[in-house]
């Protein structure tokens, strides 16, 4: 499966993907490592083309509890991915993070 694909999936309780891996630094890191790369890839694939291509932007929202993967990190003392995740999002529009 294309993990951009399993990145827009909502499972049950509204859990994204990140909220799966709020306890794993590792797993964090590598998810936006590979997407990083794939929508690179997309963008000079589009450039050659001379077509436009989106930001791909992984969803960031609360969960059916009301917790974001951020809440996750903190509730579970997990303050390394919570920094990770809060970085990625400094990139991203205000409106991503309520999709």
């Amino acid at each position: 499966m294309d993990l951009q694909t399993l990145s827009l999936n909502i499972f049950p309780n509204g859990d994204t993907i990140l909220h799966y891996a709020h306890k794993d630094l590792y797993i964090i890191r590598r998810f936006y490592k590979v997407i990083e790369k794939e929508d690179t890839r997309r963008r000079e694939i589009a450039e050659e083309e001379g077509t436009n291509v989106t930001n791909f932007e992984i969803p960031f929202i609360r969960n059916f509890d009301g917790d974001t993967p951020i809440h996750l990190c903190i509730k579970n003392e997990n303050y390394k991915s919570a920094d990770v995740i809060l970085s990625k999002l400094c990139n991203t529009g205000i409106d991503s993070h309520s999709r």
